[in-house]
């Protein structure tokens, strides 16, 4: 809560562009799980999600065309 809290500033809060929100939630979520969760979570994800997840210090491993194909059968 402490990082949401440092990152927010009331004054600005009809300023906060959507996808910083999500990079601070994401860093905070990532600081608090283990296991390599969230690294688990973005490999589900489409490409644009997954930069986030990178912005907010998340391992996002790699996906080969081959691998999503595979995946989508």
């Amino acid at each position: 809560m402490e990082l949401v809290q440092v990152n927010y500033d009331a004054s600005m809060r009809d300023i906060i562009e959507p996808e910083d929100a999500v990079v601070v939630v994401l860093n905070v979520l990532n600081s608090r799980m283990g296991g390599g969760e969230l690294t688990k979570v973005a490999a589900n994800m489409p490409e644009p999600i997954k930069r986030l997840f990178r912005e907010a210090g998340v391992e996002v491993k790699e996906t080969s065309p081959a691998e999503i194909a595979a995946s989508a059968q």
